[in-house]
């Protein structure tokens, strides 16, 4: 393990418990960019960062983003002509309006051999490209493109960059990022993820001195060029970085089973009447949610009104990968992470086929059959012609199980819809199937299109009575679990000596904040 930085950090590090989560304050954070680098760059980032004080004007930094220190009352007019300056200083960090020839800035690999002369970690220019192509790769990974990732970085004591083999300290990181930037003469380097980094990484510093102001923040998050395209994905940094103000009283906290304009609003108004200023979010110029797809990153827990995407070709929720936000394998090589027992696995029925997504409203195919089948076994008729006479209560669960609603993106996880209309629904459905002469109807192909997250499944009871959808390796007694920083359930076979992670599932009844209370433990994952 390589960690640039303070030796005496190597003890605390390895003592600490790995989370990747936002943590205010926290002694250690380690930060998980899933990018491996070799020694040889480890060790030129090191040469780098050793000699950048020497390159960075101090005062730079004070004099450009000291325009807003001091201010606490700020109106649309301020935050505009704060934006204009901020964005000169911004320009002025990355040197975009630099005058000067680009053959004329100092060349990192020039400049470490002037100093250090054959000590100088790379040797050649081959292997300094080949560090810069890993490096550039370190900051275009999603982890420093992602908003809820800026919080960690500004508000975190002590950061440390785990790779795949070396541990980069963040201090250094960042001074070395800046020197190459600034001074190097690789475009590549200033690359948005870049300019995200040394944002916060300023941010980080006058907040650790207890100089970050609100606007300082509001400003930076709207300058920063991040993935995200919803708004409620900016409000959760915002809230974090107000709710780091070291005064006496907090902001309130997202009340999370409000609708999503109704949080921004009551956001804007807090932190209006907190700053005595007539702060709305729209003034920081956040996109417009409004008919775009993008979805909701910013509740930080499984609970209520949270998007769980199911199966989606897009999704990073799934299981496979293993890697949760705090999943540590131990020396017996078996994953260790935190989470709760929900539910036991009582039934499993029959295996429905995967389905293209470009063939989500052709009801052609014996598969399709699958569905009826399990609708009887949902109805308790698995023997009889059709069930007529299955609660209203009954068929609303099992629709909104083998849609996956909550989980589902095809239809929208928040729309209203009647349960009668459902119910409707879902009996011309099946009574489509049952009957050949029944005309194929638009709502029956939209009802049909909607069971998508069905398609590569089983379905299945538990021993509470909920209905779920389970992956094809499911069996009797399978352990329904929520793992820490999952975003749906997965399913734990007991091995004797710890659990078998068999896959994600769909639990009706769970998906949506409807469990009270869990108690958690650690489950050892082979």
């Amino acid at each position: 393990m390589i960690c640039l930085g303070p030796e005496d950090m190597q003890d605390i590090y390895t003592q600490s418990t790995l989370n990747r989560k936002v943590i205010l304050r926290a002694t250690i954070t380690i930060a998980w960019p899933e990018v491996d680098l070799r020694r040889d760059t480890a060790n030129f980032l090191a040469a780098i960062a050793g000699i950048s004080k020497s390159l960075q004007p101090e005062s730079a930094a004070d004099d450009g983003v000291g325009l807003l220190q001091g201010t606490t009352v700020i109106t649309a007019d301020d935050l505009r002509r704060y934006e204009v300056l901020y964005r000169k200083f911004v320009f002025a960090l990355f040197g975009r309006n630099s005058s000067r020839d680009l053959s004329s800035l100092i060349n990192p690999l020039a400049l470490l051999r002037r100093l250090f002369g054959s000590a100088v970690p790379m040797q050649n220019d081959v292997l300094e490209q080949q560090a810069i192509i890993e490096i550039c790769s370190l900051l275009d990974s999603e982890y420093f493109g992602r908003m809820l990732s800026f919080p960690d970085f500004v508000l975190s004591k002590q950061i440390f960059l785990r790779c795949t083999s070396v541990d980069l300290e963040w201090n250094a990181f960042c001074s070395a990022v800046y020197s190459m930037v600034m001074y190097g003469v690789h475009a590549g380097m200033k690359s948005s993820q870049a300019e995200n980094l040394l944002i916060a990484d300023l941010l980080r510093q006058r907040y650790h001195n207890s100089r970050l102001s609100f606007a300082e923040g509001l400003l930076a998050i709207q300058g920063c060029n991040f993935e995200e395209t919803h708004t409620a994905s900016f409000v959760f940094p915002l809230l974090a970085l107000s709710n780091s103000d070291r005064r006496e009283h907090a902001l309130p906290r997202v009340d999370y089973a409000e609708g999503e304009q109704q949080v921004l609003q009551s956001i804007s108004t807090a932190l209006g009447d907190y700053f005595k200023a007539p702060i709305n979010l729209s003034l920081s110029g956040l996109p417009n949610s409004e008919g775009r797809s993008g979805y909701p990153t910013w509740l930080p827990e499984f609970g209520p009104k949270q998007r769980m995407i199911l199966a989606h070709p897009n999704s990073r929720l799934a299981t496979s990968a293993l890697r949760s936000y705090d999943f540590v394998v131990d020396e017996s090589r078996k994953g260790r992470c935190r989470g709760a027992r929900v539910d036991t696995v009582a039934v499993v029925k029959s295996y429905l086929a995967p389905r293209r997504i470009c063939d989500q409203y052709d009801l052609t195919g014996d598969n399709l059959f699958e569905l009826l089948r399990w609708y009887k076994f949902a109805c308790g008729t698995e023997t009889t012609d059709m069930p007529n006479n299955s609660s209203d209560e009954l068929i609303v669960q099992f629709a909104e199980t083998i849609q996956a609603k909550g989980s589902n993106h095809i239809w929208d996880s928040h729309q209203k819809v009647a349960s009668s209309e459902v119910v409707n629904r879902t009996r011309g459905f099946m009574d489509f199937l049952e009957d050949p002469e029944t005309p194929e109807t638009h709502d029956i192909r939209l009802f049909y299109a909607a069971c998508l997250p069905s398609h590569d499944r089983r379905f299945g009871k538990t021993t509470a009575g909920r209905f779920c959808l389970l992956p094809s390796a499911a069996a009797f007694h399978d352990i329904v679990c929520i793992i820490q920083g999952f975003k749906v359930p997965v399913l734990l076979r007991p091995t004797g000596s710890g659990y078998q992670n068999v896959g994600e599932c769909y639990v009706h009844g769970i998906m949506e904040g409807e469990l009270d209370s869990l108690e958690e433990e650690i489950f050892l994952l082979e």
